[in-house]
């Protein structure tokens, strides 16, 4: 859970949207401040992807997620220590095995 000041507000319309030319390749949209991504060539789902992997690294979705349903304080506490001790393994796990010059285990999807 991210704690701090809240985000900037801007107002989309008041940027530049003017392009920029690099090495004659295909102009690229500006950056926009916040939360905000440009759509280019109606291409909507590369937007929305864009979108997407941005609330992921804020943690935003895992908050809605934390948010669903109350949870004591206690409880919160607990489940962070837990994963905080599984973490620290983890790490341990990782150095030891560079240690003995053992190759970590590749992740595999299901």
């Amino acid at each position: 859970m991210k704690t701090g000041k809240p985000r900037q507000k801007y107002d989309v319309k008041s940027f530049d949207i003017g392009y920029t030319k690099r090495d004659n390749k295909k102009p690229r949209p500006p950056k926009l401040p916040g939360m905000a991504v440009t759509v280019v060539d109606n291409n909507v789902e590369r937007a929305m992807r864009k979108l997407k992997k941005m609330l992921l690294k804020e943690g935003v979705m895992q908050e809605l997620r934390d948010r669903r349903y109350y949870q004591k304080p206690s409880f919160k506490k607990r489940e962070d220590k837990k994963h905080a001790i599984r973490r620290a393994a983890k790490l341990r796990r990782e150095r030891e095995m560079e240690e003995f010059g053992i190759a970590p285990k590749k992740k595999t999807r299901r």
